[in-house]
């Protein structure tokens, strides 16, 4: 069947600034045969209802990265509701699921509400929708999902406790670390990086290519030249700004109930401890379980590492605009302790968010670095204002 070039807006809801995903949606979707309208980020109800008005679209797609993401679907689901609208609707995203989409979002829009789980996912499922043959029974059997949820069956329970489930083998050997020590590793040349992305899974999965595309592209075949450029573009981008660095170590590992603890080599108190839910039902499992106990071998081993690829854009936002400031408007006797102070400054910055990022929460790492580094700037900033490298406005008197 050919199914004729139809149109489908796609937006990342509001309050929502990723949009990787809802590219490679467009990009997949347009590849094969759609007219996809890109509303880009932060995309408010009332923008997504202007754009159908406009385009007459046949579905929607609403993308979102984060968990209040989730929420602003159900809100934007229920103004759609509001506004007449009852075209099928695409949602997917990190924070969304299938059990979420059927009993929030499908009720508050109560049209056709379809979670794709991915970008391939949401194509098949946009295909059956647009396509004669099976567009009535797809229709009806997402419009299905828009009903009021009967009320659902009670799960048998049982308080969590602290015992080691029996689902889990712990007669098993244990295998050795095949080192202790901390490792860190910068990796200058992204070249290293790409080389471990599979190609089928990037092009044949992830970007809707179908067929060889490794033949198709030495053919010279059109769709493959097109996606090779859009990834090439996309990789000389991040060479820009993007460096990668890791750190890592295989650490010695205790349970106790549904606390994990970590030593040092040898080490008799415990570096630090996480503790972790257990499944609210009989025998339930949690991840502490799958520490195994010591013996005469010794204590089993976790490891726990931290990546992180935010360098270069400090180099960018930061530490070039502020080194800037320095060496044109600093005295040339402060210039060197200036700069001296502003790099140890960076270097405490980072190291600061490192350990958030690894101890705490990533997000809290990142926020961490972003702003210390941005005050750091405007520390050199003042200090070199006061110090008489960056003249000061004059005011003149207006006259009368």
């Amino acid at each position: 069947t050919v199914v004729d070039i139809r149109n489908d807006v796609v937006a990342t809801v509001k309050g929502d600034v990723h949009d990787i995903g809802k590219n490679l949606v467009e990009i997949i979707f347009a590849n094969n045969g759609y007219q996809v309208i890109n509303l880009g980020i932060k995309v408010p109800p009332e923008e997504l209802i202007r754009a159908y008005h406009e385009h007459a679209p046949d579905a929607i797609g609403l993308s979102g990265l984060l968990v209040k993401s989730a929420q602003q679907m159900v809100v934007t689901a229920s103004d759609f509701r509001e506004a007449g609208i009852r075209i099928p609707l695409l949602v997917g995203g990190a924070a969304l699921s299938e059990k979420f989409t059927r009993t929030r979002i499908a009720p508050a829009y109560g049209g056709p509400t379809v979670y794709a789980k991915d970008a391939m996912s949401g194509l098949r499922l946009l295909n059956e929708l647009m396509d004669p043959a099976t567009r009535q029974e797809a229709l009806r059997r997402h419009a299905e999902a828009g009903a009021e949820p009967g009320p659902a069956r009670p799960r048998p329970t049982a308080p969590p406790g602290e015992r080691r489930s029996s689902k889990v083998r712990v007669e098993i050997p244990k295998p050795p670390a095949p080192y202790l020590e901390r490792r860190l590793r910068d990796v200058p040349d992204l070249a290293e990086i790409w080389s471990y992305i599979n190609p089928y899974m990037l092009y044949g999965r992830h970007l809707g290519f179908r067929g060889n595309f490794e033949k198709a592209l030495a053919e010279r075949d059109r769709k493959a030249l097109e996606l090779f450029q859009a990834v090439e573009e996309v990789k000389r981008e991040a060479a820009r700004f993007m460096k990668v660095r890791a750190v890592w170590q295989f650490f010695e590992a205790e349970a106790e109930g549904n606390t994990v603890h970590l030593f040092a080599p040898g080490g008799e108190a415990p570096l630090h401890s996480f503790r972790f839910p257990r499944q609210d039902q009989e025998d339930g499992l949690a991840l502490s379980d799958y520490v195994l106990p010591p013996d005469e071998f010794g204590r089993d081993h976790i490891w726990a590492g931290v990546v992180m690829v935010l360098m270069g854009l400090l180099n960018t936002m930061f530490i070039v605009p502020a080194r800037s400031i320095i060496q044109l408007s600093a005295p040339a006797e402060l210039r060197g302790r200036i700069m001296a102070a502003f790099g140890a400054t960076m270097q405490s910055a980072v190291l600061m968010g490192t350990l958030l990022a690894g101890l705490l929460e990533p997000r809290l790492g990142v926020l961490a670095v972003l702003c210390l580094s941005g005050f750091t700037v405007f520390v050199v900033a003042f200090t070199v204002m006061l110090r008489g490298g960056i003249p000061q406005p004059k005011i003149e008197p207006q006259s009368s």
